[in-house]
């Protein structure tokens, strides 16, 4: 029995994506995603204390979705990118062991328009949270439905 590898995020495209080729001509693209999370840092719920962070994504796709890619994608739309976790070791030019961490995509789609791009004076409203995990189902008692769970209860934060 194969393990569950799927990753589905949402966040901002960082940079122009780099389109390029293998030798026998297969398409590839790479672009890198900010994704933003925010939590009440409170220990007390009635306290609210909202803390913001953003790490960035590398996102790798092969074929048709580097075709999409290609002709969509450009810095600042808001996406959504499903696809696989994907950790390889390689050496660099400098003759040191690295480690690369990204997402192989499996869909890509825009959701939103740049922050800064503005159509009839207000900007684009992309959907939200629940909007774009509608067709999911959600476990009775998961995180998503208020387990009660509090990240400060994580341990490897």
């Amino acid at each position: 029995m194969n393990d569950l590898n799927q990753v589905v995020l949402t966040g901002r495209i960082t940079r122009d994506p780099d389109i390029r080729y293998t030798p026998s001509g297969k398409k590839t693209a790479r672009v890198s995603i900010a994704v933003n999370r925010s939590w009440n840092a409170s220990k007390d719920p009635s306290v609210r204390d909202w803390k913001e962070e953003a790490f960035f994504v590398d996102i790798s796709a092969w074929t048709y979705v580097a075709d999409k890619i290609e002709k969509s994608a450009e810095k600042g739309l808001r996406v959504l990118v499903t696809g696989r976790l994907s950790i390889r070791d390689y050496t660099a030019n400098d003759g040191t062991k690295k480690r690369a961490t990204e997402i192989v995509a499996t869909t890509f789609e825009i959701i939103g328009t740049p922050q800064n791009r503005q159509s009839s004076g207000e900007p684009a409203e992309a959907p939200g949270e629940d909007d774009l995990l509608k067709d999911f189902e959600v476990p009775e008692g998961s995180l998503h439905q208020g387990s009660g769970s509090e990240d400060h209860d994580v341990p490897f934060n």
